[in-house]
């Protein structure tokens, strides 16, 4: 069954997701702290917005090396700096070791507290 996520655009993410990733601060760590706090419901939305947002910054398929890597971080650099490569008024970063978004975090705080996948 399709996600209605499916058929949403960047501009359609809500406000609590992108306060989430600012609050963040661009720390896995605390990213994880505020994940473990959002409810079972909240943490599946999160998680597709997360991958939907991504998705659309990404030059080819997410699940594969450093598109996907890259996507994920420009996820993780908040709603302002998104939008900003999104909208190409900024040249995306190149690929670097070490950088890493939190799309996998959401799915690891799933698991821990509901023993299953996301996907």
């Amino acid at each position: 069954m399709p996600s209605p996520i499916d058929n949403m655009k960047p501009e359609d993410a809500p406000d609590w997701f992108w306060n989430l990733i600012e609050r963040s601060e661009g720390d896995r760590e605390r990213f994880r702290e505020l994940a473990t706090a959002l409810s079972q419901e909240q943490l599946q939305q999160a998680f597709e917005y997360y991958r939907m947002l991504a998705s659309w910054v990404a030059y080819d398929d997410l699940e594969e090396g450093p598109s996907g890597d890259r996507a994920n971080w420009i996820v993780a650099q908040g709603k302002d700096e998104y939008f900003d490569i999104y909208k190409q008024r900024k040249q995306p970063p190149a690929p670097k070791r070490g950088r890493a978004g939190f799309g996998g975090v959401l799915g690891h705080v799933y698991w821990e507290r509901f023993g299953k996948d996301l996907t």
